[in-house]
């Protein structure tokens, strides 16, 4: 979900904090379960 803006998007070394949804949900449900499509396609998670 999105928080537009209120929380930080990087931790304090700097990288992006970044959830693979499709990840989570095939260790979850096993793999072959699921497909995630992501519609925001701008790398720079700064923006989002």
């Amino acid at each position: 979900t999105a928080d537009h803006g209120m929380n930080a998007k990087t931790g304090a070394e700097g990288r992006p904090k970044v959830v693979w949804v499709e990840e989570e949900l095939r260790a979850r449900f096993g793999p072959g379960t699921c497909d995630v499509v992501c519609t925001i396609t701008d790398p720079y998670v700064v923006h989002h």
